[in-house]
């Protein structure tokens, strides 16, 4: 009940000072433009469609063995990680690269050491 009590005060607080903020910015001559961006990603049905009609082009049959692929964004949204496409290829595939690659720095005192 006391966190329910704090939630609702929280909310509260935030409307009246978005509101306060508003107001402020009416005052200003500020034009009140409500930014919409749309994302340039697309839904894992929209993927699956476009593979199913022929679409997109597979980009495991390219993939050549020991080799690493371009764009491995591509190997994460074509196929199933249960015939070894998908998140299974892309893992696969981030898994080979060095530490240095993968984060363009040393993060922990391992990297140091035989990675």
């Amino acid at each position: 009940a006391i966190m329910k009590e704090v939630m609702n005060k929280e909310k509260k607080f935030q409307d009246k000072w978005k509101e306060e903020q508003r107001r402020q910015r009416e005052l200003e001559g500020v034009p009140l433009v409500k930014s919409v961006s749309l994302s340039p990603k697309k839904s894992c049905q929209v993927n699956q469609l476009e593979q199913m009609l022929g679409g997109t082009s597979n980009p495991h049959l390219t993939l050549a063995r020991g080799r690493l692929h371009d764009d491995p964004q591509a190997l994460l949204r074509y196929g199933v990680s249960k015939e070894g496409q998908g998140r299974s290829a892309y893992l696969n595939q981030q898994g080979r690269l060095q530490p240095a690659e993968r984060y363009g720095r040393q993060i922990t005192a391992s990297h140091e050491y035989g990675w």
